[in-house]
């Protein structure tokens, strides 16, 4: 059979699987032995996955995923034009052009001309897009179109690659050509809708997140088809948990797909129980303790409290950045101190813990019960009492009956 009947059958399958619509709880066996990872075969892709991330960190909007279009804004500050004229000078050269003919047509680039060519005036993407294929030694690339529709690609024997931008509408697509002919496609409509496919050989997966957040993972390998839903992709995740981790994340990993953090990630779950101790306590005396613990002989008390300081990064971040330029404070503790102000991920913490609304989520709350440590478990419990007024105490099996009535109840 050749490849091209082989997708289309593939397709034909996809479709089918589709329209049964088959329920999420069909699709998770709890006690079901460790996947089988299947060939992803092995290539280009992975030689320019770096440079995708990119293109292709996702953050969350609310419960489901959405591409971050913050693109290059943590790369360097754009060059100089006597910069760029090094490069241009550096690039004409590389391509076996003597250094006195590479000047004089360097010299006649106007300075707008050097930018887009060399990347530092190009809207992003297409900057950073044009950037990847450099992780492979350069390869031809161009662009066409005006204004807010532009097409964008590079290509050579072994990768192609294509970017499609409009308005909010974005594309990604690139294909091997080096006899596996491996396709990967991803797109943002800009109003909630994701779509990512990959194919190769007998293998075809295609996530869709629609609009309203409806999530559907289709997955064929050779002859075994299977369907994947959820009612937001938080949801999906949840409720294909190994499939997510064990299949689907990989190959996010593989192809330069960055995927947000998670709230069942430790410093997720660490951030929710030290909101929840807040809470309970004294901030300011909390405050004070952790400060004092960061100069502790103890080098876990030093770590715990680094790491309770983080979870209370946006709370305390006035006093953090105080104590963190105070002179009597020890070395080592301002260290500590400066690596919380610097770390990016404090914000997404307490963003994905608002957004997700967790600290109100009874699913969530009993979900880490068995994650946490055992003098904090209790925390949750009170917690679960508040939000929902039921009375079960620290009885976990009657708080996850409780649990799956109320989700039946809500099911149409």
């Amino acid at each position: 059979m050749t490849k091209i009947a082989l997708t289309f059958s593939l397709i034909i399958v996809a479709l089918f699987l589709t329209k049964r619509n088959l329920p999420a709880q069909e699709a998770q066996d709890p006690n079901a032995p460790k996947i089988k990872t299947p060939d992803f075969g092995e290539g280009e892709l992975e030689s320019v996955s770096e440079r995708m991330q990119d293109l292709l960190t996702l953050k969350w909007n609310g419960e489901n995923i959405a591409l971050d279009r913050s693109w290059g804004q943590q790369k360097e500050e754009k060059k100089t034009d006597k910069d760029l004229m090094d490069d241009a000078l550096e690039k004409l050269a590389e391509r076996g052009i003597r250094e006195d003919a590479a000047r004089r047509l360097a010299g006649q680039m106007q300075a707008r001309q050097m930018r887009n060519f060399f990347g530092g005036g190009k809207t992003e993407p297409e900057a950073t897009f044009l950037d990847i294929p450099n992780a492979l030694g350069g390869r031809s690339s161009g662009s066409s179109g005006s204004g807010d529709r532009r097409r964008v690609s590079f290509s050579d024997s072994e990768l192609g690659g294509t970017a499609f931008l409009a308005d909010e509408d974005v594309k990604f697509a690139f294909e091997e050509k080096n006899g596996d002919e491996r396709v990967f496609e991803f797109r943002d409509n800009g109003e909630g809708g994701i779509n990512f496919t990959f194919t190769f050989d007998q293998l075809f997966v295609r996530l869709r997140q629609s609009n309203k957040g409806k999530t559907q993972l289709i997955w064929i390998d050779n002859d075994k088809a299977n369907v994947y839903v959820g009612d937001s992709f938080s949801n999906f995740i949840e409720s294909n948990r190994a499939i997510a981790e064990q299949l689907l994340f990989p190959l996010f990993d593989r192809l330069g797909v960055k995927m947000p953090i998670e709230k069942v990630d430790t410093r997720v779950v660490a951030a929710v129980i030290e909101k929840l101790k807040m809470q309970n306590g004294d901030d300011a005396e909390q405050l004070k303790k952790l400060i004092a613990d960061l100069d502790s002989d103890s080098y876990e008390t030093r770590a715990g409290a680094s790491e309770k300081l983080a979870a209370g990064y946006d709370r305390w971040q006035l006093e953090i950045k105080k104590y963190s330029e105070d002179a009597s404070m020890s070395t080592e503790a301002k260290v500590r101190l400066k690596e919380i102000i610097a770390d990016s991920r404090q914000s997404e913490l307490d963003k994905l813990i608002a957004d997700q609304n967790l600290l109100a989520s009874p699913a969530y709350l009993i979900s880490i019960v068995d994650i946490v440590k055992p003098n904090e478990k209790q925390l949750l419990f009170d917690r679960l009492e508040k939000v929902t007024g039921q009375k079960h105490g620290d009885d976990l099996a009657a708080w996850k009956s409780w649990l799956k009535a109320d989700q039946d109840k809500k099911r149409p």
